[in-house]
């Protein structure tokens, strides 16, 4: 499970970032059966909608994986608002904490926001 943001002004789909916390998942190929039934279950958000795309680090992290046939998925908030961003912390940590069954962080790779903004960009379209 790899965590990582969104820039809110690349976002484009359901909800404001500004007025709530935005939660979305990608999987590659071979999580996506996994990832489905977790959303079946209530214990993942929504795909990102298409035509949205997720840079940096934990975008590259995820092709990594999916060019080698890895099983991994991205979790990523999108960015709220500098005042409002002490909020998005409690339903990002609530849904990993549903996705993997562990307790806070324990298990995830955790992304600084911004970080290696040249490494990757994963699509919405292509995963």
């Amino acid at each position: 499970m790899v965590v990582g943001s969104i820039a809110q002004e690349a976002f484009s789909g359901p909800g404001d970032a500004s007025q709530e916390p935005l939660l979305f998942a990608l999987a590659t190929g071979p999580a996506l059966p996994d990832v489905r039934r977790l959303q079946a279950q209530g214990r993942l958000p929504p795909t990102l909608p298409a035509g949205n795309a997720c840079t940096g680090l934990a975008a590259a992290v995820l092709g990594y994986c999916q060019v080698r046939g890895m099983r991994a998925a991205l979790l990523a908030s999108v960015d709220m608002v500098p005042s409002l961003l002490p909020l998005s912390a409690p339903p990002l940590a609530a849904a990993l904490q549903a996705a993997t069954g562990l307790g806070g962080w324990q298990g995830a790779l955790q992304l600084s926001p911004g970080g290696l903004a040249s490494a990757g960009a994963v699509s919405a379209t292509h995963l």
